[in-house]
């Protein structure tokens, strides 16, 4: 979608409208609008293709063969018209309305009433919801449950005007609302309640009979609790059923809890925020990973705060992801809850909208605190929440429970080190943690966080006290082994099982990707190489990753990343074993190329002056990203770890990502990796006979250990560099090489041989008519001539290189030039210009954000100023360059200290 939420906004409380700020967006008639309107109800909530087609079609299309098709021609035709207001996105088996927050009025209505705001949440509607939109399904499903919502919430609106008073506006509202709605018993009951506080007793009796007669007439029903709790009130009745013992239902919760301080807090935080009397039901929905500890911090809080409910507690396990039993129907508990709070059994054999309407209006008048364990979905708990009760609601699940807009989200993440490590503690006791600590903190690592991890390693550990820490832990170090080893042999403490659970519900699509990404070698991963493993366009590819997370398979380290918990990735790995050799040889291919492809892209726009290397053409389903300067280097930081896990992998293309890693780790100060990796990919070019490859790593690795001052050992990796140059025919390659060699000699201070090799490569640039890599050349000749005295001649070469770099957007050459015309210059005695050269090349190197060559230069700098006397000036740049090679790891610093101590006096 394009565009910002303040200039596109859709409303849906009234006829359906899309506009662009004061401009209305035409949606067109028939299905499209029935699609739209749809998906807003449902706004950031994936509605199935079933669902969808049943709306569009109202009920059963006549061709159901083609109603997947229709729809999404359907689809095509919305987003044409909606044109920069487009907000539908495709997810895995249907669509979602992507709405930013404010340009729904849905959203702001719900987020008013949330804030006990209700009249002006009422006044954001405009007429029926979609009242425009011909679909008796789509209305039945969504439009309904919205109507009766708005009118729960017209009735907190008018309780809060009781408890400011009641007065004669309220009656007329009251007799026009019961007018309206004749079968609603909430308002007959709010109209004897105002008769009755204004002082109009006659009156609110007769509305009570008034009321009795139309639901005997109507329904051939008796009033409902609310309504004679009104009449009852009226008659100065006690209202109270004291015969009805008070639920108490909740679990025992768990022995050994520790941590979730954070949590608990916001939970206490939520209902203290709430007012005794607000009739505005909380709900919280704790969710996260299997075996996260959901239950037990639902179970622990509500002890802790049971006694602030005084009209009980509620416990239901809902079983959503069961593994031994199905999900427990709505309407069971429903009734049982019922039947907990006081409502005799004959009341409860109705329809089920009759014991809807019961429940709610049960709820409304109590104050109970309800746990919704182990819920499937959002429709698994829907029907038991209260529209309008002083209760709390506490819903667990391992889905994020999305649709349910008025509940605050508690996500739990695993449990940290100290956390763990107290858990393990209380479990097994001080005297056997503290006799083998270093296994139990091995077991507390292996666990990574889980509770029910360290569970089962407690349990087992405190069941045979023969069973040593670290026979357990040796169990755990192997992964493909660390499952079995949290196998507690039941299918309830099994985190496997735990796992399975989740994995089995998982469509078909989300169920592909999780296995397969398995084979993905870093801490974290993006949405690009998620759709090369699945070789799906990366549209597609988002929503299956977003149903992963929503399931809590995944996190989501940051908002474009995401990651596996440690144990759910050897869930995965053995996962990946269902997948025939040949579908994950070709995923592995197509993550290869994605990375291959994308790294070198990256490394060329980091570097644009770098000679470009030979890549195949990735698998078909590869992505291939492409990079500017700046969003080279961000991809290069957080992709560092998986292509370095992808080298070895492939020894035809391990080079290319050592190659495509060389600057980055240069400028970033990575000295060892960048030793570590080439040597490797060295290794995999020979074995596969890549002389370019051998070349490349070897030029690079010579590069490192010129800038490491082991000229000795960069001369010898670039000499044989240059015979598999020479022996390849490869006229640019041997240029390329005789410049490093030049380069080499000159840093170790052998001018004649740095001339030899800078003439060399000069003669065959010219050759090749390669401009760019002459200048280049020409510098190191230029300083080399001022250096034998011929001055004018070098400083003439010099500046013609400079303008040539500069035109160029060359950095690094137009640094390294006033580098070298500066300790040119300062062995000709002129120490001002060679201090202002380098000064320049300072300057160079700090807008690039070159890290290394700013120190190289401020230390050189320093020696100038110190030669000509300038001793506080030296220092000042001596210091700035060694907290620099510090920062970098660069083992100049320390020649830099051996300076700042030398000048101390």
């Amino acid at each position: 979608m394009t565009g910002t939420p303040e200039e596109i906004s859709f409303s849906v409380l009234g006829p359906l409208e899309v506009r662009i700020g004061d401009r209305a967006v035409p949606v067109p008639e028939g299905r499209a609008r029935t699609l739209l309107g749809g998906l807003l109800l449902r706004a950031g909530e994936a509605v199935p293709t079933r669902t969808l087609v049943h709306w569009l079609w109202d009920g059963e299309p006549p061709n159901p063969s083609r109603a997947k098709a229709t729809l999404q021609m359907v689809v095509t035709r919305l987003r044409r018209a909606l044109g920069p207001a487009n907000v539908v996105r495709t997810m895995p088996d249907g669509y979602v309305a992507d709405i930013p927050e404010g340009s729904l009025d849905l959203y702001r209505y719900r987020a008013l009433v949330e804030q006990g705001r209700y009249a002006e949440a009422l006044g954001l509607w405009r007429g029926d919801p979609l009242g425009d939109i011909r679909s008796d399904t789509l209305h039945q499903d969504e439009v309904v449950p919205l109507v009766v919502h708005k009118l729960a919430v017209l009735e907190r609106r008018i309780e809060s005007d009781l408890r400011t008073g009641a007065d004669h506006a309220l009656v007329v509202e009251l007799q026009a609302l019961t007018r309206t709605h004749p079968l609603h018993e909430p308002f007959w009951a709010l109209l004897v309640r105002v008769l009755h506080r204004t002082g109009r007793r006659a009156d609110a009796l007769a509305a009570y009979q008034e009321a009795a007669n139309v639901l005997a007439r109507e329904l051939g029903a008796k009033p409902g609790p609310g309504l004679r709790s009104a009449q009852e009130l009226v008659l100065r009745e006690d209202a109270a059923d004291t015969t009805v013992p008070v639920p108490r239902q909740l679990p025992a919760g768990p022995v050994h809890f520790v941590g979730r301080a954070r949590e608990l807090d916001r939970l206490t935080r939520l209902v203290d925020s709430r007012t005794e009397s607000s009739g505005t039901v909380v709900i919280s929905a704790i969710n996260g990973v299997g075996g996260i500890g959901k239950t037990a911090l639902a179970l622990h809080w509500a002890h802790q705060h049971a006694d602030r409910f005084p009209d009980g507690q509620l416990y239901a396990n809902l079983r959503g992801f069961d593994p031994s039993a199905s999900p427990v129907a709505v309407g069971a508990v429903r009734r049982a809850f019922l039947n907990a709070l006081g409502v005799p059994a004959e009341r409860g054999q109705q329809d089920p909208d009759a014991e809807a309407a019961l429940y709610q209006d049960v709820f409304r008048r109590k104050q109970v605190l309800v746990v919704l364990d182990n819920a499937r979905d959002v429709e698994h708990v829907r029907p038991l929440l209260p529209m309008a009760s002083p209760s709390l609601i506490l819903v667990t699940s391992r889905n994020r429970l999305g649709g349910l807009t008025s509940a605050a989200p508690i996500v739990l993440d695993p449990l940290q080190h100290e956390e763990a490590w107290s858990l393990l503690t209380r479990r097994l006791g001080e005297h056997r943690v503290d006799g083998e600590r270093s296994a139990a903190a091995g077991l507390v690592d292996r666990c990574a966080g889980l509770p029910l991890a360290l569970a089962v390693v407690a349990a087992r550990a405190a069941t045979d006290t023969v069973l040593k820490l670290d026979d357990l832990l040796g169990e755990l170090s192997s992964e493909s082994g660390r499952l079995g080893a949290l196998d507690a042999g039941d299918a309830v403490g099994s985190v496997r099982a735990m796992f399975w659970s989740s994995y089995r519900n998982l469509p078909a699509a989300a169920a592909r990707l999780f296995r397969l990404l398995s084979l993905h070698p870093g801490p974290d991963f993006g949405v690009a190489a998620a759709a090369s493993l699945m070789a799906v366009p990366v549209e597609e590819a988002e929503g299956v990753l977003e149903a992963l997370f929503d399931a809590h398979l995944l996190s989501r380290p940051r908002l474009d990343r995401f990651a596996f918990h440690d144990l759910v990735r050897d869930f995965a790995a053995e996962r990946l074993a269902e997948v025939v050799e040949t579908e994950r040889e070709e995923a592995e291919a197509r993550l290869l190329g994605h990375y291959v492809t994308s790294a070198v892209n990256a490394a060329l726009a980091y570097n644009p002056h770098r000679t470009p290397i030979a890549v195949d053409q990735p698998p078909p389903g590869s992505v291939t990203l492409e990079f500017t300067h700046t969003t080279a280097g961000e991809w290069l930081i957080v992709e560092e770890a998986a292509i370095l896990g992808l080298v070895g992998r492939s020894d035809a293309h391990t080079w290319r990502l050592a190659w495509a890693l060389a600057d980055f780790h240069e400028r970033s100060g990575r000295w060892r990796e960048m030793v570590d990796v080439h040597l490797v990919g060295i290794e995999a070019a020979q074995a596969v006979g890549d002389v370019e490859g051998q070349a490349r790593m070897r030029q690079s690795l010579g590069g490192h250990q010129l800038r490491s001052r082991e000229y000795e050992e960069a001369a010898r990796q670039l000499k044989l560099a240059l015979s598999l140059e020479v022996s390849a025919g490869n006229q640019r390659g041997e240029a390329f090489t005789c410049w490093g060699l030049a380069a080499v000699a000159d840093e170790a201070g052998h001018r004649a041989e740095s001339l030899e090799w800078a003439r060399r490569s000069l003669a065959l640039y010219t050759d090749i008519g390669d401009e760019a890599a002459r200048v280049s050349v020409l510098s190191l000749i230029g300083a080399n001539a001022i250096e034998v005295g011929d001055v004018e001649s070098g400083l003439a070469a010099i500046r013609e290189v400079i303008e040539i770099h500069e035109s160029l957007d060359d950095y690094f050459g137009t640094g390294a030039t006033y580098e070298n015309i500066g300790l040119a210059l300062l062995k000709t005695g002129n120490r001002a210009s060679a201090a202002e050269n380098l000064r320049r090349a300072v300057d160079v190197w700090l807008r690039r954000g070159d890290r290394y060559q700013t120190g190289r230069s401020l230390m050189m700098l320093g020696d100038v100023l110190a030669e000509g006397g300038d001793v506080v000036g030296a220092r000042d740049r001596w210091t700035e360059s060694a907290q620099i090679f510090d920062e970098v790891g660069h083992h100049d610093g320390e020649l830099v200290r051996e300076r700042l101590r030398r000048y101390s006096g």
